[in-house]
């Protein structure tokens, strides 16, 4: 036994448990990391001659997972567990692997890897690394397609969502099912003897179905699809193709040539930031009870549609009764959408209308137990007539009360800017609670203005500057188009408030002396972000990455504007911005000037300048 693998046995078979190790619990399993990875290698390589079976098992909620998203992983990692794989494929004797919870990244590999695989009714198996511009490292696309058929493979693993208990089942990817411990070892025991399945079998590979999967899967690829996409298209074309050995290593050299590409470090970039935003949501919400009755005024619809979604009554007021109809009309809108693309069910829809009030009574709107007001005249009018205790969230300042509003850009508002100044702590609690069970990520409001709205007005002044100055918006689209940003950024000039900032900002006077369309815009976006932050330090500057990623369609692979900066390189970045006529802000040509990016902002945040008092306010511009 080591710290990584408890090892016993029962009878013949020896069972292999992964122990989850202090400090390091998670809600998913273990963590098959290069440490775990080669203690169960080395506990494989240790069975005594009378052993004929071989059980893993995880010692945590999951079978397990891997890589851990909070860093890229090295490639010794991927070797490990590969290493793992073979020593698997080689053993003597049947190995299984019996799943529970989620097997997921490195733990799906794993499974893969094992001869037989059983499962509790809880089990999930998938490849969400996917998602963080990594295909499989250790056989999968070799695996996968032997065991399932390429078409299928390929349709798992393109897609980051687990496959539940069911779906395995249908896919063949399931040997049996188990109510417990005691019968994936009976069954484990069963197979003494008999013949185990060979890695390299092809039965289940069907050239001809197999290679019109991989055309098919090609051909929806859109350009420029991320390098892990067509990684793994590759490699299960490869598996049609290579003997077992050259398909290993085919898909080891599409690893390796994923895990340094810009998109493997910006998609990690942006689910770090959406783990900021969990947590501190988290740590926001703490306390807070959810509301069982939401009163809503003057809000966006789809808040109403999730709100009934998660099990809430809504009360949707309005003094007038035209309003009343109105916001009854827009919800209607969304419900009957859902439905006719097969989201909602009838029977859900029914259930939704029957949790819904729509009201003119100020004196029904105070049955609720969070009030979210997005009219400041209706809040004044209202608010005599509701609780003391009520929780208020406003979009427009209210003395009391907390400010709410959606983030300029997004169409259909998803999310959300809080400031909480002067506003009971309950409230703010309330705010992030909602938001938090809505699945909505919402981030703390600057004094100096909407970060999103701020950067966004820079990035589109420029783009409006070359515009007028002759180049077609359609070029401008297609130019960012290949860089990833589509549709245009140009769309949210649609909207009066991003207008209205565009025209408040900063000119760019050169920017259309022939600067490349993406290198201007990432200018523009590094300088509007130092200003910003060096105005108000409680911006992060993975905020503002998160934000325009979600609300102003940045591209996600590329981790958001800053980091796309820092990966282009800030001297670069000042050299554009000062070709465009500008000064660079003090903050951005200090970071240049150390050599270090934005990043370093959010490790150390004492390398900012002082900031200006919390009353200032800046302009876009």
């Amino acid at each position: 036994m080591s710290d990584q693998v408890w090892i016993g046995r029962d009878g013949a078979l020896v069972v292999l448990r992964f122990i989850e190790r202090a400090g390091q619990a998670r809600r998913i399993g273990p963590l098959l990391d290069a440490a775990r990875c080669n203690a169960l290698t080395e506990a494989l390589a240790t069975l005594a001659p009378d052993d004929a079976a071989v059980l893993l098992v995880s010692g945590g909620p999951g079978f397990g997972w891997g890589p851990e998203p909070d860093r890229l992983p090295d490639a010794s990692e991927a070797e490990a567990l590969a290493r793992l794989c073979d020593r698997i494929d080689r053993m003597p004797v049947p190995v299984v692997a019996l799943l529970q919870g989620a097997a997921l990244g490195a733990g799906f590999e794993l499974a893969l890897a094992a001869h037989y695989r059983v499962a509790l009714a809880d089990a999930r198996l998938g490849f969400p690394d996917i998602m963080l511009g990594l295909p499989p490292g250790a056989g999968a696309t070799q695996r996968l397609p032997r065991i399932i058929g390429a078409e299928a493979a390929v349709r798992v693993l393109l897609s980051a969502p687990a496959v539940d208990l069911p779906a395995a089942q249908d896919l063949g990817l399931l040997d049996a099912v188990v109510p417990d411990e005691a019968a994936a070892r009976a069954f484990a025991l069963s197979l003494v003897g008999q013949p185990r399945p060979a890695p390299t079998r092809l039965d289940r590979l069907d050239l001809r179905a197999g290679h019109a999967a991989v055309n098919a899967a090609r051909a929806v690829l859109r350009a420029p699809a991320l390098p892990a996409l067509r990684a793994v298209v590759d490699s299960v074309e490869a598996a049609l193709l290579l003997p077992w050995e050259a398909g290993l290593a085919y898909e080891r050299v599409q690893y390796e040539d994923c895990l340094r590409s810009e998109a493997a470090r910006g998609l990690r970039h942006a689910a770090l930031c959406d783990q900021r935003v969990a947590r501190l949501q988290d740590a926001a919400a703490q306390g807070a009870d959810l509301p069982e009755t939401l009163l809503l005024s003057a809000m966006p619809a789809n808040l109403a549609q999730a709100a009934l979604a998660a099990g809430m009554r809504v009360v949707l007021y309005h003094p007038e009764k035209d309003g009343a109809l109105a916001a009854l009309h827009g919800l209607a809108e969304l419900l009957d959408a859902a439905e006719a693309e097969g989201r909602l069910t009838g029977s859900e829809i029914e259930d939704s209308w029957s949790r819904l009030v729509a009201t003119t009574e100020s004196a029904r709107a105070g049955q609720a137990e969070l009030a979210l007001l997005g009219d400041a005249d209706i809040a004044r009018r209202l608010r005599p007539h509701l609780p003391a205790s009520l929780p208020l969230c406003v979009t427009e300042p209210v003395a009391g009360a907390v400010t709410m509003t959606p983030v300029p850009g997004a169409c259909q508002p998803r999310l959300w800017e809080i400031r909480s100044e002067g506003a009971p702590p309950r409230a703010t609690a309330a705010a992030y609670g909602l938001m938090r069970a809505l699945g909505w990520p919402a981030l703390p409001g600057s004094a100096v203005g909407s970060p999103v709205l701020l950067v966004l007005a820079e990035v589109l002044r420029v783009l409006v500057t070359m515009r007028d100055d002759g180049l077609e918006p359609a070029t401008i689209d297609a130019r960012l188009g290949v860089e990833g940003w589509s549709p245009s950024p140009l769309r949210h000039l649609e909207q009066s408030a991003v207008a209205r900032a565009v025209a408040a900002a900063e000119p760019w006077p050169d920017a259309a002396s022939g600067m490349p369309v993406w290198e201007a815009v990432l200018a523009a976006a590094a300088q509007g972000a130092a200003r910003l932050l060096q105005a108000d330090p409680a911006v992060q500057p993975w905020m503002i990455d998160h934000a325009l990623v979600h609300a102003a369609g940045f591209p996600r692979w590329r981790g958001g504007p800053l980091a796309a900066a820092d990966h282009h390189g800030l001297k670069r970045i000042i050299a554009r911005i000062q070709a465009m006529g500008q000064r660079p802000v003090p903050l951005l040509a200090d970071l240049a000037r150390s050599g270090s990016g934005f990043d370093a902002l959010d490790r150390a945040p004492a390398l900012r300048p002082v900031a200006a008092p919390p009353a200032a306010r800046i302009s876009p511009g």
